[in-house]
C-alpha cells in the first residue's frame, strides 16, 4: 500500500504490506491511486479471494461491483463488465500484486 507522506505533501510516499484486517481499517481517502493489498499470510484461495475483493473496493479506478472473482489454485479469474479498458487493465493489476497469486485470467469486458 502506498500512503502519501503525512509531515510533507509531495515528497515521497510511505510503502508497506497490510493485513487484510489492518487494511480495512484504513480510510479509503488516504489510499493513493497505486494501492495494492498483499500480505504473506495469506495461503489458500478463499483468503486470495477476499483479499482480492478488499483490494478492488478500495481502488478508485476500479468499480468493484461490476467484476466478479474466482481463485482456484492460486488462479484468478476476473469477470464481468468495466465501462473502460483502464479500468480493466486496473483490476488485473490489483490481481496480480497480491501476494500468492500464481496465475491471472482476465475475462473482464469492456461495454461499449
Amino acid at each position: 500500500m502506498t500512503i502519501p507522506h503525512p509531515s510533507y505533501p509531495g515528497r515521497n510516499p510511505i510503502h508497506f504490506i497490510l493485513s487484510k484486517s489492518d487494511a480495512e481499517a484504513v480510510p479509503t481517502e488516504i489510499l493513493d491511486v497505486h494501492w495494492a493489498l498483499g500480505n504473506r499470510d495469506i495461503f489458500n484461495d478463499d483468503e486470495i479471494g477476499d483479499a482480492l475483493r478488499l483490494a478492488l473496493e478500495k481502488d478508485p479506478l476500479v468499480q468493484a461491483d461490476q467484476i466478479r472473482v474466482n481463485v482456484r489454485n492460486r488462479v484468478v479469474t476476473l469477470e464481468g463488465y468495466v465501462v473502460t479498458k483502464e479500468e480493466m487493465k486496473m483490476a488485473e493489476w490489483d490481481a496480480w500484486h497480491l501476494f500468492g497469486v500464481e496465475e491471472v485470467v482476465n475475462n473482464i469486458e469492456v461495454q461499449k
